[in-house]
């Protein structure tokens, strides 16, 4: 007899207020009935999910946000690689026009690697919206 006892006593402990909590979405009309008790549980456990649902879409928003911050930066970077690169190549055009004694190229080509390099720092040290 002492082996149902002790099944019995271990039934109760997961019960909450006569219900097994695991069985709370089956709950029906006829549990309600009279039972005051269960039913501040069920509003206060309702409560519980819809503040936990608030809190996740917040931060599902936040995230959001820094997501599309991220492909911004993502994309900025790769404008201030591809004019880096630019620049390096009108630099060194430039240098040879000036070597070879042409004067009106490389001024040509030396400011458009100046140019280039400043939207590159422009590109690099802006933050995102």
């Amino acid at each position: 007899m002492e082996p149902d006892t002790e099944k019995k006593v271990d039934k109760k402990k997961g019960n909450l207020l006569g219900i097994d909590p695991s069985s709370l979405g089956v709950i029906k009309p006829k549990h309600l009935t009279n039972n005051i008790p269960l039913a501040i549980t069920i509003l206060t456990y309702s409560k519980n999910l819809e503040a936990q649902n608030s809190e996740l879409t917040t931060e599902n928003e936040t995230l959001k946000t820094y997501a599309v911050n991220y492909e911004k930066l993502r994309l900025k970077s790769k404008f201030a690689a591809l004019f880096s690169i630019l620049a390096t190549i009108f630099v060194a055009i430039a240098v040879n026009f000036f070597t070879s004694g042409q004067v009106e190229n490389t001024l040509l080509f030396g400011l458009l690697g100046l140019v280039f390099t400043l939207i590159n720092f422009y590109l690099s040290y802006i933050k995102p919206e």
